[in-house]
């Protein structure tokens, strides 16, 4: 539920002294741990530019010393190197995209099928749906721009920049592909899921000088990440609580859960302390997921 633009940095461990020289296998093995975890079933991939070096921070609790490495997560064979670690009293500037997608996508369910089949079905109709948000185009403030241009255009030009939280609105466009053909398929289902609402997706963008490509992507990951967690989190409650849900033929609405972002103390670390900008503000549009027997 982290959103675009927010990527877990690394893990940390609080030991007495004592247990210092185990801490450093264990903080190895929590990152690729952690890593694995947070990018399972993902409907994106992380690509050439993207930062994959996470944090190992050890504290010890006598002494307050602080040891900081960091392991490049794409190797699994990757050996720790040092990293200095340093606090910031004042939070870099960052940029907030915003975005509102309506999602209307239906998937069949194959009629004898396991609910592990079943899951993996959406997965692979979810992936399908993925590949044609990508290929999307976005609209920056109602305009096409050039991905590589600098993504705030007052700062070429000179202009002051308006202070306080900067939002960038963003439009997704979806290909028609009527041109394209393709060939149809006949599956046997009794039973359809059925995704429809609207999202409400937020990113950050934290450059210097952001460039256009910055704000396309964290919209589009956010977008995805959505739509996955909550699938994730519905497959969870229809698997433990289905004798509870019946088996009725009426379509049934079941709601998904809301993101809500809430002001963070200013006590709190940089990275969270963003988010103390940030009104207060859940989720506007309806979810729900209809599900056909």
């Amino acid at each position: 539920m982290l959103p675009g633009g927010f990527l877990l940095v690394g893990v940390f461990v609080i030991s007495p002294p004592e247990v210092s020289k185990e801490a450093p296998n264990i903080l190895r093995k929590l990152i690729f741990a952690t890593e694995k975890c947070a990018m399972k079933n993902k409907l994106w991939n992380l690509t050439d530019e993207d930062i994959t070096d996470r944090v190992a921070l050890q504290i010890c609790s006598s002494t307050n010393k602080i040891v900081c490495r960091t392991f490049d997560v794409k190797d699994p064979k990757s050996t720790a190197k040092p990293a200095d670690w340093k606090y910031q009293s004042v939070p870099p500037s960052w940029l907030t995209v915003e975005c509102n997608m309506e999602v209307d996508l239906t998937v069949s369910l194959p009629s004898s099928a396991t609910y592990q089949e079943q899951q993996k079905c959406i997965r692979t109709s979810l992936a399908r749906w993925a590949k044609d948000i990508e290929d999307c185009t976005i609209l920056l403030n109602g305009q096409l721009r050039d991905k590589d241009g600098d993504l705030v255009e007052e700062q070429k030009k000179g202009r002051s920049v308006p202070s306080g939280r900067q939002i960038v609105s963003a439009t997704i466009l979806k290909p028609s592909n009527i041109s394209e053909r393709s060939t149809a398929r006949v599956q046997v289902s009794n039973s359809s899921l059925k995704l429809q609402g609207v999202v409400k997706c937020r990113g950050y963008v934290c450059h210097s000088k952001p460039k256009v490509k910055d704000a396309i992507q964290v919209i589009k990951r956010d977008l995805l990440n959505t739509i996955s967690d909550r699938c994730d989190i519905m497959f969870e409650d229809l698997l433990v609580n289905r004798s509870e849900r019946g088996s009725g033929k009426s379509p049934r609405p079941l709601p998904l859960p809301q993101r809500v972002f809430i002001p963070a103390p200013a006590r709190c670390c940089a990275i969270t302390s963003l988010e103390r900008r940030a009104e207060k503000r859940c989720g506007r549009g309806s979810w729900r997921c209809w599900i056909r027997k």
